[in-house]
């Protein structure tokens, strides 16, 4: 699979060591990288700056604040990480990855990820 190098991403994590890591790892494989730890301080970085891909630990919010986050970009994909993909229903414009999962699985996500096709948006749920 070849890789979509320089892509920019923002990376959303609340443990700044974990943070780092993901972003240096995204940022060796050529990708272009913003770090932060809450959905609010990626606000400001959406929507310019040609951002690709958000890649968001599922520890930084609930769900009912994830759902808004993806209302306000509808065409933005998203890589939730998870302690594990179990009770989650996958969308058209969501991935998850289980964090204990090695950098290599990870970055073949995020490559997936960043070759989305452009489509409506479902809504993200927990299924009981």
């Amino acid at each position: 699979m070849q890789q979509v190098s320089n892509s920019q991403i923002v990376c959303i994590d609340g443990d700044s060591l974990s943070r780092k890591l993901r972003a240096a790892i995204l940022d060796r494989s050529g990708h272009s990288v913003t770090a932060v730890g809450s959905l609010a301080e990626a606000e400001p970085y959406l929507g310019r700056n040609g951002v690709r891909l958000a890649v968001i630990d599922e520890c930084v919010a609930d769900m009912p604040a994830l759902e808004s986050f993806m209302s306000a970009h509808p065409e933005l994909p998203i890589l939730l990480l998870t302690r594990g993909a179990d009770g989650f229903r996958p969308s058209n414009h969501v991935r998850f990855f289980p964090k204990l999962d090695g950098p290599e699985a990870f970055l073949r996500t995020v490559e997936q990820c960043l070759r989305v096709q452009q489509a409506p948006r479902e809504p993200l749920t927990r299924l009981l």
